[in-house]
C-alpha cells in the first residue's frame, strides 16, 4: 500500500513539475514500472475528467 501511495505522489508531483531530484532518483531506483504506469494512467484519467467537467460547467454559463 505504501508503494502505491508513493507512486501516486511521485506521479502527481511530476505532473505539476515540482518533483525533487532526490525523489525522482528514489522512484527510478526502488519503484516498479507497473505501479508508476498504473498511477500515471489513473491520474491522467482523473485530469481529463476534471477538465471535461470544468468545460461543461463553463459551457452552462455561456449559453
Amino acid at each position: 500500500m505504501r508503494e502505491w501511495m508513493r507512486a501516486f505522489a511521485g506521479v502527481f508531483f511530476a505532473f505539476l513539475g515540482v518533483q525533487s531530484e532526490e525523489n525522482r532518483r528514489y522512484d527510478f531506483a526502488k519503484g516498479r514500472f507497473i505501479v508508476f504506469a498504473v498511477a500515471g494512467l489513473i491520474l491522467t484519467f482523473v485530469l481529463l475528467l476534471t477538465l471535461y467537467g470544468l468545460v461543461r460547467l463553463a459551457m452552462m454559463y455561456v449559453q
